[in-house]
């Protein structure tokens, strides 16, 4: 995907959100993408996820899931309607499973539990899993020399794994900063990010509810209200912000 460079601000941005499959776009879309095809092979006719009321992820597998005719069931928190739930409404392959309470062990324990039950395949809660961290990795190989460092918001943090995996692999030796809009990634990154202890890292609270949603520009591209927005008061002149997607 293409790095985009905009003079006003002096920032690049990784536009890993103009990937796209079946209406979806970015990382998480390319990765879902992947897992769900290899779900299929292995003969699942129902795919299972969980995620929050704002998760990217639901939205991604429901219109992957709705476009090849697959039904698909997400587990979700109880509480208000938001975009995501929204646009994933009209879908008619996809259910929706309410839990109560709605914390994030809960649903992802639910969900497990749910398609081991009913042989469905599953798609793990923040795309935890090493096929996320392969085909993402490889985004990383043009990111221009020129940049400075290498801004990435923090979620599940796999997408962190997967960009410090990749400029290990790749010998690209450029501070990278993590803005944490989540719980905390700490366990995950230190799972699935191959070459952590040689990169110059460091891992930032946004100051900002995942939930709250904040409204920023890089020129005129409308940064995620939940992810990269959460990313835009740590920019530096020279910085590279990498865009992990787009909402629907």
């Amino acid at each position: 995907t293409p790095v985009e460079y905009y003079e006003d601000e002096g920032v690049w941005l990784k536009r890993d959100d103009m990937f796209e499959i079946y209406g979806v776009r970015g990382g998480k879309a390319r990765s879902a993408y992947q897992v769900i095809l290899e779900l299929l092979k292995q003969g699942y006719k129902t795919i299972v996820t969980a995620g929050s009321r704002q998760s990217p992820q639901c939205e991604i597998v429901s219109f992957i899931c709705e476009s090849m005719g697959v039904d698909c069931k997400l587990f979700m928190p109880f509480g208000g309607d938001t975009s995501v739930i929204t646009n994933i409404k009209n879908n008619s392959h996809t259910e929706i499973i309410r839990v109560r309470p709605g914390y994030n062990n809960i649903i992802v324990a639910r969900a497990r539990e749910y398609a081991e039950n009913r042989g469905c395949g599953y798609v793990p809660f923040g795309m935890e899993c090493a096929r996320n961290v392969e085909v993402t990795s490889e985004q990383v190989r043009n990111i221009p020399m020129e940049c400075s460092r290498v801004v990435v918001p923090v979620g599940s943090g796999m997408s962190f794994s997967s960009i410090v995996t990749g400029m290990s692999k790749y010998g690209i030796e450029k501070p990278l900063l993590g803005v944490r809009v989540g719980k905390d990634p700490t366990k995950i990154i230190n799972e699935y990010a191959f070459g952590l202890d040689l990169m110059d890292y460091e891992i930032v609270e946004s100051g900002v509810d995942y939930h709250e949603p904040v409204e920023a520009y890089v020129g005129g591209y409308n940064l995620d209200p939940i992810y990269e927005a959460k990313c835009f008061e740590f920019l530096e002149r020279g910085d590279l912000l990498w865009v992990v997607g787009h909402r629907v």
